[in-house]
């Protein structure tokens, strides 16, 4: 067995957005923050969101989507 663990493949795909000029900007200033991509910042903060929301996932449940895969739990 190795000792480091092999990297996680995830599917990714590409979505267009248009945010507000100061959402943009924030967006910049926090992948700077904490080092790392705008993709990052904005797949983990969909990411919690979906997480936490217990609205949204009742309303997954409810709609037969409760087994919805979400890569980004760990």
């Amino acid at each position: 067995m190795s000792l480091i663990p092999a990297q996680i493949k995830k599917v990714r795909e590409a979505v267009t957005v248009k945010l507000d000029k100061s959402v943009l900007e924030q967006l910049k200033f926090y992948a700077s923050f904490i080092d790392s991509t705008q993709e990052h910042v904005v797949n983990e903060a969909l990411a919690l969101t979906f997480r936490k929301d217990k609205d949204f996932q009742d309303w997954l449940e409810t709609h037969g989507q409760a087994g919805v895969r979400d890569d980004t739990a760990a």
